[in-house]
């Protein structure tokens, strides 16, 4: 007759814990590196986000001043002109003799003027901005001269 059986898997054994102590030294060496390593970029994360802010900071600090200075600057601009406009008003109406027309002849002096400047101003600015239009395409040419031998214009009048 045969034996009986036992369909019951084999335990596997222990592992003896007779590591050497050199294994547990390198574990408590990586472990203490890859502490190191992590206390390394936290202080690294708060020292980049510090930075982040105070450049954040002294941005605001910065615009805040700049409107501060821009405000200061319009009143003093509004006052003066208030002021000097009041004078002109006042010697044109001892002059005429009348006060409205004193005030009539400098507000029409002072928005001819105003006119003029901004007349000015805009003529400048499209100058300005032709030009730099022209130096773009000029320096595009030229690049295609050099790259290509010749330019858009060359070749457009090759073709015809």
């Amino acid at each position: 007759m045969d034996a009986p059986r036992n369909d019951r898997p084999a335990r596997r054994p222990e592992p003896p814990d007779d590591r050497p102590e050199d294994v547990d030294d390198g574990l408590r060496a990586i472990q203490m590196q890859l502490a190191a390593i992590g206390a390394y970029l936290a202080h690294l994360t708060a020292a980049t986000a510090d930075g982040v802010r105070v450049r954040i900071r002294n941005l605001l600090i910065g615009f805040v001043a700049g409107v501060i200075g821009v405000a200061v600057l319009i009143a003093a601009v509004v006052s003066l002109s208030v002021y000097a406009l009041r004078g002109a008003a006042g010697g044109l109406a001892a002059a005429f003799g009348r006060e409205w027309l004193g005030e009539l002849v400098t507000g029409i002096a002072g928005l001819g003027l105003i006119g003029a400047a901004v007349a000015v101003a805009g003529i400048r600015v499209q100058r300005a901005l032709r030009a730099r239009r022209v130096d773009k395409y000029e320096q595009r040419k030229r690049a295609q001269r050099e790259s290509l031998g010749r330019d858009v214009d060359q070749a457009a009048k090759r073709a015809a």
